[in-house]
């Protein structure tokens, strides 16, 4: 799969394949599914997570939304309610990752 990854994708999109498997088989080992952020995922390829970052933002988002629209990951996003430093109430988005193929067989055939 990483063959597959590494010939197919840009450098930040096979880093993020790469960090998601990661994090999904981590958080599987322990029967659960891993949630994250589009911010956590900024972070985790380098680039800034200062929220007037769009383009990196928009980067993350399409190659997420590829991997999905592939089957290459699977995720569902929903909101969580987080408490602001002013005390105000908000919902976040956050996606819960529920597959990663780890082998091109895993994929949707064509």
């Amino acid at each position: 799969m990483l063959w597959y990854i590494v010939t197919t994708r840009s450098q930040q999109a096979i880093k993020l394949y790469i960090y998601l498997l990661d994090k999904y088989n981590w958080k599987k080992s322990n029967g659960e599914n891993y949630i994250f952020t589009n911010t956590e995922l900024l972070k985790a390829i380098g680039y800034s997570t200062n929220s007037s970052n769009q383009k990196a933002s928009s980067v993350v988002n399409n190659i997420l939304e590829s991997y999905l629209r592939e089957g290459v990951i699977k995720y569902e996003t929903f909101y969580e309610e987080i408490i602001l430093p002013n005390g105000k109430t908000v919902p976040s988005p956050r996606k819960r990752l529920t597959f990663v193929a780890v082998s091109k067989q895993e994929l949707p055939k064509i």
